[in-house]
């Protein structure tokens, strides 16, 4: 049995926190299949900004080739990791039955 902390599957965070939001709409809840895919041009623009600053271009490289056996820093790609959070998220949706939104 795996623990996942469910506010930190993906790798980064888009939106401030809200406190109704976490709490109500999403606490134990992942996107689907619809809503990650609509999130996906988001998710991939989000990690475009993340290269653009130096500090924020490590964090994300030394976290997800930590967190994705499929992410390599040798040929790191926003496309390779944006895979990687799509196949994560479902993968750990279906192996726990987690309600989705």
């Amino acid at each position: 049995f795996v623990n996942y902390n469910m506010d930190a599957i993906f790798p980064f965070c888009a939106e401030a926190a809200h406190h109704e939001f976490n709490s109500h709409r999403k606490r134990d809840r992942l996107p689907g299949p619809k809503a990650l895919q609509h999130a996906m041009p988001i998710i991939s623009q989000t990690y475009q900004t993340y290269l653009l600053n130096s500090e924020l271009s490590n964090a994300l490289l030394e976290d997800s080739t930590n967190r994705f056996l499929r992410v390599s820093s040798e040929s790191f790609s926003i496309p390779e990791l944006r895979n990687a959070v799509q196949l994560f998220v479902s993968s750990v949706q279906r192996a726990r039955n987690i309600a989705t939104f």
